[in-house]
Formats: C-alpha cells, structure tokens, sequence
C-alpha cells in the first residue's frame, strides 16, 4: 500500500498543520526566537554545534526528540492539536522540560525532523556494505612477507556470509531412521532365535515323539529329560527306572 508523504513544515505560518501552529502559543513564541541558522542546520551539523563536547544531555534530549515527532504524527492523523504533556512526561518531568526550552539549539535539535527508521537502516546497511568492501580489498600480505592471518579468518568468514546472503544458505538434510526395540532396549531382530536353534528343537521333538513310551518326561515339560539320560543307539535311555 503506498503512503504519501507531506513535508513536515516547522515555523511556515501560513501552514495551519505547521509544527508552530500546532504548539501552545507560549511555545510558538520560543519556537520563533530560535536563530534561523540552527533550523537551516542539517541533523549532522545541529549534532556537532551541540553535541561537540561529552554531554550527558544526549540520551535525554534524543528521546524527547522521538517523542516530539511521535506526538505530531498523532496530531496530524488526528487532526488535532499537539499535547506537549505526551511528549515530554514519558522523558523527565515540567521543570527540565521548561529549561530544555529556554535552550535554543536544544530546542532547534527536537524540532528537527528525525529520518525515517526504514531509510535511517537502509542508509546503515549501505555504510556496512561499502566497509566489508574495505576489509575484503585490504592485503593481507604484512610488509615482511608473511600472511596476516587474522585478516585472511576474517575475509573468509565475510565471503561466507555474503555467499549465503546471495545463494542462500546450504540446505541440510537429516537421515532419519525408526529402530524397532523390545523392553530391555536390545534390537528386536537380535533377539529373534537362529535358524539353527529352531532345527535343533524340531529334531529334539521328533526324537521325543519317536522315543518308548515312558522315556520321556511329563507333557508339560516336552523339551527336558528327566535326570540323566543317555543316548544309545540313537534312543533314549532314562535313567531312572519307569513307575509301573
């Protein structure tokens, strides 16, 4: 959806949505006082003529900025007013924003229009793109010879990152196996009788079922002998005497 976007008039006026005729009148006033040259600054020169020196101001005044410029747009949606009370009782309280006011450059400093994030990010993306080109066109090669290998890390882990940006990253593929196991957490199929075992016991049945009755032991125990036995020529001899 496309947003047409109105310049943000700051002191015209004959512009009745202007920033200074939006603003209590005792504000106008001030507003009017401000020198011509601070509001004809760009945002970088403003930032140096105030900020030249270490100033623990900063963070205050940025957020008052923010808010300012947040409770126009409100205005301006709202064909309303601006509250000044929205815009500086969520940074400090009256008393530091009526002295805040009494500073003109200050002053000139939140009115000035803050750029967009979108564009603002845009603009950082730009610097980050044109300081990987320096890192990757620095030589690596030190004066003595031998190879920076610092640098070189670096330059390969940004031409990395910039493959994947471009490519995108490498697809990966997990194998993915289902194992059946029984309770005790063995392999099924390692549990499962050899085929040796099972010839073994049909053989043992046959010899069972071909046996003299009264050699073998009770039907609830068809697989063991009773006692000791003996294998003579192919039959099985118990040895112990059969109950008449």
């Amino acid at each position: 959806m496309e947003t047409n976007l109105t310049e943000r008039s700051i002191i015209d006026r004959s512009n009745p949505r202007a920033v200074i005729n939006l603003v209590p009148q005792s504000l106008a006033l001030t507003i009017s006082d401000i020198p011509e040259e601070y509001l004809e600054m760009s945002e970088a020169e403003l930032y140096n003529e105030l900020f030249h020196a270490e100033d623990s101001a900063r963070p205050l005044l940025n957020r008052l900025r923010i808010a300012f410029w947040l409770e126009y747009e409100k205005a301006q949606a709202m064909n309303r007013k601006i509250n000044m009370t929205n815009v500086y009782a969520s940074c400090c309280t009256l008393q530091i924003w009526t002295r805040i006011l009494r500073d003109k450059i200050k002053l000139a400093w939140i009115l000035l229009p803050p750029a967009d994030y979108v564009v603002a990010m845009q603009e950082l993306l730009t610097l980050g793109v044109d300081q990987m080109r320096e890192i990757l066109t620095a030589p690596v090669k030190l004066p003595s010879g031998r190879i920076d290998t610092r640098l070189a890390d670096v330059k390969v882990k940004l031409l990395q990152y910039i493959d994947q940006r471009v490519k995108g990253a490498i697809i990966q593929r997990v194998d993915n196996r289902n194992v059946n196991v029984n309770v005790d957490g063995k392999d099924v199929i390692a549990s499962r009788p050899d085929l040796d075992d099972i010839n073994r016991q049909i053989e043992e049945m046959q010899r069972q079922l071909s046996a003299p009755k009264g050699t073998l032991a009770p039907n609830h125990e068809p697989l063991q002998l009773v006692d000791k036995t003996e294998i003579i020529e192919g039959e099985l001899i118990s040895a112990t005497p059969p109950t008449k």
